[in-house]
Order: structure tokens, then C-alpha cells, then sequence
């Protein structure tokens, strides 16, 4: 399998958690959006929700909740990116 979409026990995977903690780092922001572009870049990343998800766990849902543009940007920018995609 592949591990950098590894989702923990609640559905989140490694982009989720570099979305959402990137609200609470506001002094380490823009190491955040390193990572998150990193994790971007990756070929194999899941920017999509999986079907079958019970809680919201899409990464694009999550930048837009968080009022973060910058990340919202990038995740419009990714090739795979489906917006009219559904999860929890």
C-alpha cells in the first residue's frame, strides 16, 4: 500500500493533519506550506475523499473551513483535484 495517504484510525491522512495544524502554527505558517506543497508534489498523494468516509476528511473541505486561501490555491492548482467531490 501506498503510505503517504495512510489514513489513522479517524479517516485523516498526513495532508489533512499538515492542513489543519497549519491553522494552529500561525509563527511556523509558512513551514507548513512547504510541507503541504511537498506533499503536493508527491505523485501518488490523494487530494480527493475517499468514498464511504463518515466524517469530513477532504483536504480541499478543511482549507476552506480554515479560511486558508493560500492552501485552498494550491489544492485548485492540483491536476487530480475533483471540487464537486462529497466525503462525510
Amino acid at each position: 500500500s501506498n503510505t503517504i495517504n495512510h489514513r489513522d484510525t479517524g479517516g485523516y491522512d498526513i495532508l489533512w493533519f499538515a492542513i489543519a495544524y497549519a491553522e494552529f502554527s500561525k509563527e511556523s505558517d509558512n513551514g507548513h506550506l512547504k510541507i503541504i506543497k511537498l506533499l503536493l508534489s508527491h505523485p501518488d498523494i490523494q487530494v480527493n475523499p475517499l468514498p464511504g468516509q463518515k466524517r469530513p476528511s477532504c483536504a480541499l473541505y478543511w482549507a476552506v473551513y480554515h479560511n486558508r486561501i493560500d492552501i485552498v490555491q494550491l489544492l485548485l492548482a492540483h491536476p487530480n483535484i475533483q471540487i464537486n467531490a462529497v466525503d462525510g
